[in-house]
């Protein structure tokens, strides 16, 4: 091996630590504990021609909001991660994507962001059957009327004009559930290399 001495290693400098500008990560500690060379994934804007952070500007640019050099990070806080569908079709709406800050991707692309919502479906009810029992005008017979005994009791019941009364059930379905939908999760702070 050589004894000369090595006067640069401009890649090292590059690559910092091995990360690539612009990846994310989640970090198991709280923002105060962030380490050099990372930001948090808050939604802050920076200036892109500011030297410290013209590296992930080159490799993010406006994908998640921001206006000419000023640029955004991610906010990521309290969002999950989806991978980008790019054509795939398992994300059916991700032409309809959108950008949570001013500036950003929409459609199918990186930075796009999709609110909660429920897949469409059904509920179903069971009425295990109900009686409406009334007497008729003449207060002479009882009526029963359910869907599978129609009868009128009383001696003469048949000669008396008989009413129908419309009786309602009321069902309901009681809501369940809180108020987000999520799956069991720990909370992890996001973090974007520069």
């Amino acid at each position: 091996m050589s004894n000369a001495q090595l006067l640069a290693v401009p890649y090292a400098k590059y690559a910092a630590n091995g990360v690539p500008v612009g990846t994310i990560v989640s970090f198991g500690s709280g923002a105060t504990d962030v380490p050099n060379g990372w930001l948090v994934c808050d939604g802050t804007e920076y200036d892109g021609t500011d030297s410290k952070y013209i590296q992930l500007y080159d490799v993010i640019g406006n994908t998640w909001g921001g206006t000419g050099t000023g640029f955004n990070v991610p906010e990521l806080r309290g969002f999950f991660l989806r991978g980008l569908d790019n054509g795939q079709g398992v994300d059916i709406e991700a032409t309809t994507r959108t950008a949570l800050i001013a500036g950003g991707n929409t459609g199918d692309e990186v930075g796009t962001y999709q609110m909660d919502k429920y897949k469409s479906h059904n509920h179903g009810v069971s009425d295990p059957g109900h009686n409406h029992t009334y007497t008729d005008r003449y207060n002479n017979a009882d009526v029963s009327d359910n869907a599978n005994d129609r009868t009128v009791a009383g001696p003469t019941a048949s000669s008396y004009s008989k009413n129908t009364n419309t009786g309602y059930a009321n069902i309901t379905i009681e809501a369940t559930g809180g108020s987000d939908t999520r799956p069991k999760n720990a909370s992890v702070l996001y973090i974007i290399k520069y």
